[in-house]
Order: structure tokens, then sequence, then C-alpha cells
């Protein structure tokens, strides 16, 4: 009885947690950005122009424009030089490098990102599921062990961390799925049902 009651609750919490944690990061973005934008809008628009939403609105607007103007060459000078100020400061360097560098892997606007999700043969009957990240291993690897290995990252299962192996080229097979559905599949140590029509790997 009691297991039963255990099953119960913990289907209850795989199905209500993930939907509520979403929910609760997008109130706290749009919050943010009401609260932050809001308040300069207040300060901008005459007495009772402003009205509740206007500061998510142009959170919104805000960043549209931020990505269209990323190609801009002034825009993207100034970023740099942005970057390059925050990078002289100890503390802040850290932390500003590991969310760009976290943001560009993820969104793929690094040499790679999660473009490319491969089948990685580590044995003839073992395998892992990765993304290339680097062609180029210059820098990684020593000179005699870098021709024809490419740089994959294996994410871990139910937590936050990986290995980068740097895998010779014909051990590397592309896979005909979605980066996003590779990634999903290896968090939840393939517990999420596989695409369909997705091709599996050679055996």
């Amino acid at each position: 009885m009691m297991r039963a009651l255990r099953n119960i609750l913990l289907k209850g919490l795989a199905t209500v947690l993930p939907l509520a944690v979403t929910v609760y990061l997008l109130w706290w973005l749009a919050s943010a950005g009401e609260a932050v934008l809001g308040a300069a809008l207040r300060l901008v628009l005459p007495a009772g122009w402003y009205l509740p939403g206007m500061g998510l609105v142009a959170a919104v607007v805000l960043v549209f424009v931020a990505g269209l103007m990323t190609d801009a060459w002034m825009f993207a000078s100034v970023v740099r030089l942005t970057e390059r100020l925050l990078e002289r400061i100890p503390i802040v360097k850290t932390v500003f490098g590991g969310v760009r560098d976290l943001f560009a892997f993820v969104s793929g606007g690094g040499q790679e990102g999660l473009a490319r999700a491969v089948y990685v043969a580590l044995a003839p009957d073992i395998g892992l599921i990765g993304f290339v990240t680097r062609e180029d291993v210059d820098g990684l690897a020593p000179p005699d062990q870098r021709a024809g290995r490419v740089a994959v990252y294996l994410p871990m299962s139910y937590q936050i961390g990986g290995y980068t192996l740097l895998v010779p080229r014909e051990r590397v097979t592309p896979l005909d799925i979605p980066a996003q559905e590779a990634l999903r599949l290896i968090l939840t140590a393939g517990v999420a049902a596989p695409p369909r029509g997705g091709k599996a790997p050679p055996a």
C-alpha cells in the first residue's frame, strides 16, 4: 500500500515539477524585465502614461533589437569593448566568461556548439552519444596525437557536467536526430522517448 502511494506521489512530482519550474523561470524573467525596464519607463514617460506590462514588452523588444544588431559593425565593436573591460575585473571576468561561453555553447554561437550530435564508438559493442565541439584540436593535445581527431563533449545524465574527449574521427558517426533531442536523451539517461524515424548508429 505504501509503495503504491509512493509511486503515485513520484509520478505526480514528475508531472508537476517540470511544468512548475518552467513557469517559475518564465515568471521570474518576466518580473525582472518588468521591474527593471518598467522603472526606467516610469522615469521617461509622462505621469499616467505607463501601463502594467510595458516593461516586459520593452525587455522583449530590447532583446530582439540586440539580436538584430549583433552583426552590425558599430554595435559589435561596442560589445567587444565592453567584454574586454569586464574581462579585466578579477571576479567579474570569471562569472561573465562562464555565462557567455555557456550561452554560446548551448545556442551554437561558438565554433560548433551543440549543432551536431554523434555516436562515439568506444569499443566494438559500446558507444556513447555526444556532440562535436571542435574539428581542430590544435593546442588541446600533444602534436603527435592531433591528426585525425575531433573534440567530442559527452554530457552526464541527471546532473551538470561531462567530459571532453579527443576522439579519432573514424570512431565518430553523425546521428540523424536534432541536437536538442539528443541532449534530452542524454540528460534523462535514455528515459525520454527517442525521436520517430531517427536513424540509429551502425552496430
